[in-house]
């Protein structure tokens, strides 16, 4: 279930998958951690997913990892 960034944000470091959507309206879902402390050079805020979005994206919704695959037992 997505989660509006406005109603509340992941936990510090974090993997979760996030939506973005850019100015021409086409959107993209990536992998990404967001943290709220500051981290030598990092400062707070999502860490940059950007090899997946143009810079224009804007992060709206995130949601947590689903769980893996379960190994089929032999």
């Amino acid at each position: 279930c997505w989660i509006s960034v406005e109603e509340r944000l992941p936990e510090n470091d974090v993997n979760v998958l996030v939506y973005a959507i850019g100015n021409n309206e086409n959107s993209c879902i990536a992998m990404t951690s967001y943290t709220h402390n500051m981290h030598g050079l990092h400062i707070e805020g999502w860490y940059s997913p950007w090899q997946y979005f143009f810079h224009e994206h804007k992060i709206t919704h995130w949601m947590p990892l689903p769980e893996p695959p379960k190994e089929p037992e032999a």
